[in-house]
């Protein structure tokens, strides 16, 4: 075998390898599809609900799924966890603190979360593993106007003071998302860099 040859081959079992560990860095989730029913009225939705409460998130980090789950339980684990300063509470909620999960998004149902804003919580769960998704009345607190409209006929509960484990900005999510559009870049350099060499070998090789 040529030298050109052994070059061409070696090219193709670059890229065969590279592929299916730049595939594997993202989330299988993508590959299911979310689904669930609208969410009904502020108090149809009060009532089916374990936890009503408005408050400003203070921390965004990842949640890895336990070992023991299946692939498929794994994809819908809600893996992002989220730090909440409690604002007002009429549900559920006794703590001016409070942690909620929620997925990453699209087919897991998580509810994107995209910054440090005030949100009206729709939540399941006890008060230690409670969750939100899209499947509910979750929103910015701001745009959910016909929601306060009920919620300020209802009372209050009392909120006592919890300090969480890590009070300081954490977003983890953030760097996740960093290392998989930096590892698609390398990616995309590195498959354009070895296409170009082909070309030139097969090229070569024809001569």
């Amino acid at each position: 075998m040529s030298n050109l040859k052994k070059r061409f081959v070696i090219i193709k079992a670059i890229i065969v390898l590279i592929a299916p560990i730049i595939v594997g860095l993202f989330p299988t989730q993508s590959a299911f599809a979310c689904s669930c029913v609208v969410p009904g009225t502020p108090e149809e939705e009060f009532k089916e609900f374990d936890a009503v409460f408005m408050g400003t998130v203070t921390s965004i980090s990842e949640r890895p799924a336990p070992d023991h789950l299946s692939e498929i339980d794994k994809a819908f684990y809600p893996k992002v966890k989220i730090g909440v300063n409690v604002g007002q509470s009429w549900k559920g909620v006794t703590t001016d603190f409070v942690y909620v999960n929620t997925g990453f998004g699209g087919g897991d149902c998580g509810y994107p979360i995209t910054g440090f804003e005030t949100y009206l919580f729709y939540a399941h769960g006890p008060i230690d593993d409670l969750n939100i998704s899209i499947c509910s009345r979750t929103a910015w607190y701001n745009e959910a106007q016909e929601d306060r409209n009920y919620l300020k006929q209802l009372q209050e509960l009392p909120l006592k003071h919890f300090e969480p484990e890590n009070n300081s900005i954490d977003n983890k999510k953030d760097d996740v998302i960093i290392l998989l559009a930096g590892s698609t870049i390398v990616f995309f350099a590195v498959a354009s860099y070895l296409f170009v060499q082909n070309q030139q070998i097969k090229r070569k090789i024809d001569q």
